[in-house]
């Protein structure tokens, strides 16, 4: 007598079925987790890029007082440009010894981002940049206060991607 054994059908895995809802659980789980994670981590470039403005804005502002206080010193000190009563797109103080100059440039930008440059030259030597090109330097703009106001002051203003900043010099020359 010959005994036949039957082959048993059952194998190991997943069938159809199974590995599409698996499949579907795991889109959702990622789906989740890319939802909640995006926006932190577009939050962090934004807050990046907010804390780089604003050390520019610092750098710069500190840059502008050293001038005004440099120039201030001296019993010659003026500013050339503005006029008093006028507004320009740059700034330029003298004293007997030295001159500084903040103007708006492109030069030196690079990459396919179009950026804005202030630049500060001091005793008609060559501009260098304030600020880096990751930080956008736009409407940079220097009103003097009118004839015969007292005290006399520049208004500074510019904004640095995007947030505008305004500051006043108080002159004593």
């Amino acid at each position: 007598m010959t005994t036949v054994m039957l082959a048993d059908h059952k194998q190991p895995g997943f069938t159809l079925i199974e590995a599409i809802i698996y499949i579907a659980l795991f889109s959702i789980i990622f789906t989740g987790l890319f939802v909640s994670v995006y926006p932190i981590l577009t939050g962090a470039e934004r807050l990046t890029n907010n804390v780089a403005a604003d050390s520019e804005t610092a750098f710069i502002l500190t840059k502008i007082n050293y001038a005004i206080g440099d120039t201030i010193t001296s019993s010659t000190g003026s500013v050339t440009t503005p006029a008093p009563g006028a507004t320009a797109n740059e700034l330029e103080l003298t004293n007997g010894s030295k001159s500084y100059r903040f103007e708006m440039t492109g030069a030196g930008c690079t990459g396919p981002v179009i950026c804005r440059l202030l630049t500060q030259s001091t005793d008609a030597g060559p501009a260098l940049p304030l600020n880096n090109s990751r930080v956008r330097i736009t409407g940079f703009s220097v009103k003097h206060s009118p004839v015969g106001t007292l005290p006399k002051y520049l208004d500074v203003t510019f904004a640095a991607n995007g947030a505008t900043t305004t500051a006043r010099y108080y002159l004593r020359f």
